[in-house]
């Protein structure tokens, strides 16, 4: 999906915010199975809000400057969305039941079944992050009704969802288990971030000229707060014997929805502010992740397992110090975003004109 700006140029800026997202995606489900980083990874817990943030921004943004249908609106994202979920998941439960269980990184493979195919594909239960298809795809569907809403609505309702997101006394699974309370909570606790996106695009005439004229104090203002809402959680985990994701102190007070929600937040006006300082520059490393990032959202999880035991075949081999295996941990890290741009590259290459269709590219 184009960016596109008022006079037709295109928005690099926004377009190269998504590399940023799907980088920190990748790292957050590398660093969560190889164990060291501990600390650095509690930044990348939570980054699908910044996928939801662009998401809201695009359908907004897109619909300002070109105006469509709303049959061909859903049209569109069953092609770019539902299609690619619909082959990925498929080829999720292929793989499972043909050959190595553990290579797809499934949440249950109990529950990966061509029996179990309709609710494997409605719950987003083949892969760990397909969740998110399902979940986003709700929002697509109510996007229309949003379109028709006065900026002071919006407003109204980003505030009241970013409210009850704080509010939540612990931060929901990201999996949807088909449990209706379950899903409300998942909604209360992400949707703030889409209607964001939306408000920025209405209002980005009147945001950019400020974020440019206090450009400083605003990256300042967002790395600072944002990094003092992460410090303590990040503090536990050094001071932790053991790690445990499911710590309760972790879950619902330093990195539960009232700290998670606000750092999110925080980061993301540097994270615009750099965006509109390289709105009219293409990066081309940038712009080959952003092009490539849903594609790779869909294929990585496949390939975690084999970046953890080359990490551990290098430990066995080398046997470095800390700051060796923090070295390696990098090196691995680099390889495995590499590794999944380049595959996404040759799919999308391989597949041509439908490769949206297919792998979301």
């Amino acid at each position: 999906m184009s960016v596109q700006r008022a006079n037709g140029d295109f928005d690099w800026g926004m377009h190269h915010l998504r590399a940023f997202a799907i980088v920190c995606i990748l790292i957050e489900h590398l660093w969560w199975n190889i164990g060291l980083f501990q600390p650095a990874q509690a930044f990348f817990v939570g980054s699908t809000f910044y996928f939801l943030f662009i998401s809201g921004y695009l359908c907004q943004y897109l619909e300002l400057r070109r105006p469509t249908e709303t049959k061909t609106y859903y049209r569109k994202k069953w092609t770019n969305v539902i299609c690619p979920y619909l082959v990925w998941s498929i080829t999720t439960i292929a793989v499972v039941r043909f050959a190595d269980v553990h290579r797809a990184g499934v949440l249950s493979p109990e529950l990966v079944r061509w029996d179990n195919l309709s609710r494997l594909l409605l719950f987003g239960w083949a892969q760990a992050p397909y969740w998110y298809v399902p979940f986003v795809s709700v929002l697509f569907l109510v996007s229309p009704w949003l379109w028709q809403r006065k900026t002071s609505e919006l407003a109204w309702l980003f505030l009241v969802s970013f409210s009850f997101a704080v509010c939540l006394p612990f931060r929901p699974s990201s999996h949807f288990d088909g449990n209706p309370a379950m899903a409300f909570f998942q909604y209360v606790y992400f949707v703030w971030s889409y209607l964001l996106g939306f408000l920025y695009a209405r209002l980005k005439p009147r945001i950019d000229p400020f974020l440019e004229s206090y450009a400083v104090p605003a990256l300042g203002f967002g790395i600072l707060l944002g990094l003092g809402l992460l410090a303590p959680e990040a503090f536990t985990i050094v001071c932790a014997s053991e790690i445990d994701p499911n710590d309760a102190l972790r879950e619902t007070v330093l990195g539960g929805p009232l700290a998670r929600s606000f750092q999110k937040l925080f980061f993301l006006v540097p994270a615009i502010v750099l965006a509109n300082r390289f709105s009219g520059k293409r990066i081309a490393v940038l712009d080959w992740l952003a092009t490539c990032s849903f594609s790779m959202y869909f294929s990585h999880h496949f390939f975690v397992s084999d970046f953890v035991r080359l990490q551990d075949r290098l430990f066995s081999l080398v046997q470095p110090n800390a700051f060796g295996k923090a070295l390696l941990q990098m090196v691995v890290t680099i390889l495995f975003v590499a590794f999944n741009l380049v595959l996404a590259m040759v799919l999308k290459k391989s597949f041509g004109r439908y490769s949206r269709r297919f792998i979301g590219a």
